[in-house]
């Protein structure tokens, strides 16, 4: 059996974008972003459109892609009127959207046929650094780190951003480029500590992004909602900090390079996969062969598959006992930890999170720290 992401993986019809934008309008961009969730219900009914752009791209990839493409084009022309908008201007966006995507569909289909979705949401950062503090605190070693699908890499650079926890505390460097915020919600509270020692990094990616290159990461930038609360800001800080030291990349398939990745990570350390709405894009069989590599790594070595997607896409993780304490039907995702000791699999659902690290909701108690005293100076800018 599929479930329904699986389904519009291989159903190219008008029908199933026209889901897709739905699905997306009802839960990711609800109460994020007012201006996609908008144009999402225009494109849901807009057969000419549904029709021109189905046989360009897999249905679950469709509403990113277009709206990455717009956006790449306007972000290069800022007088442009859909420009304007996505700045803040008033107005319906979707005479603006609707007249370029028609005017200019050719450049619009070409850029969906040929880029690859890319997201490097720092925010999630925030969930990353408390679930990787477990892996090394439960394993007693650093982190070897490899994480699949990391575009241009930037959350292999967990430990040079600073995140604050509110009354839990906030971690990372004083002088850190980058700060996050996220809210803790529910009744535990996350381990809140500093990064882990990780002395070896890569991502392995089919397109990767490399910060020098200004076209491939206007692209980036492209991918990131316009009305997105400070993110856009937050990626070029990011981005610019990363040039300064840049991320380990490897282009290739993440289901084919895994193998050789986890074989090639230090002895001495621990061999931690990660996936942050990675494996999202992967059809059922992809998913379990990510998983698979890593617990044949298990025979020689002690491993750990870190994954933030939606829940159906990690099977082996168990179901949480509680949906979380808010956004349970606006599509949270699932911090998930897989832990092989001796060979021995060991999963469980670490937290709910909101996609682009919001808020955090702790479901583990094994790990569960205890509320800090509110920082003095809020760092601010995550939200």
């Amino acid at each position: 059996m599929h479930d329904a992401a699986d389904s519009d993986l291989t159903d190219g019809t008008a029908e199933a974008v026209a889901r897709r934008f739905v699905l997306l309008a009802d839960t990711e961009f609800r109460d994020h972003s007012p201006l996609y969730e908008h144009l999402a219900r225009r494109v849901a009914t807009d057969r000419e459109l549904l029709d021109a752009l189905a046989p360009l791209t897999a249905p679950n990839q469709a509403p990113v892609k277009l709206f990455a493409a717009v956006h790449h084009l306007v972000l290069a022309e800022p007088d442009h009127p859909l420009a304007r908008i996505y700045r803040g201007a008033p107005g319906d966006p979707w005479p603006a959207f609707s007249e370029l995507v028609r005017t200019r569909w050719d450049e619009v289909a070409e850029l969906v046929r040929t880029r690859s979705i890319q997201t490097n949401e720092v925010g999630r950062t925030a969930g990353l650094l408390p679930v990787l503090g477990v892996v090394a605190d439960e394993l007693h070693l650093p982190l070897a780190v490899i994480e699949i699908g990391p575009s241009a890499g930037l959350n292999l650079r967990f430990d040079r951003y600073a995140v604050d926890y509110g009354a839990c505390g906030r971690v990372g460097p004083g002088d850190a480029a980058v700060r996050l915020g996220c809210e803790v919600i529910g009744p535990l509270r996350p381990p809140v500590r500093e990064a882990p020692a990780a002395p070896w990094r890569i991502g392995v990616d089919l397109d990767p992004v490399d910060v020098a290159d200004a076209d491939a990461c206007r692209w980036l930038e492209a991918c990131v909602w316009p009305d997105g609360s400070g993110r856009l800001e937050r990626l070029r800080a990011a981005l610019a900090d990363a040039r300064e030291d840049p991320p380990v990349l490897r282009r290739g398939d993440a289901v084919r390079e895994l193998p050789g990745l986890l074989a090639a990570a230090p002895s001495g350390t621990v061999a931690v996969v990660v996936s942050t709405w990675a494996l999202a894009y992967l059809s059922a069989d992809g998913r379990r062969s990510v998983h698979a590599a890593v617990a044949a790594a298990a025979r020689s070595r002690d491993v750990a598959l870190v994954t933030f997607e939606y829940p159906q896409v990690t099977p082996w993780i168990p179901t949480p006992s509680r949906s979380a304490a808010v956004g349970a039907d606006r599509g949270a995702s699932l911090l998930g930890l897989a832990i092989w000791r001796e060979g021995v699999e060991h999963c469980r659902p670490m937290a709910w999170m909101q996609a682009h690290g919001r808020w955090l909701d702790w479901l583990d108690p094994a790990s569960a720290g205890h509320p800090a005293e509110p920082a003095r100076t809020p760092v601010g800018g995550g939200r």
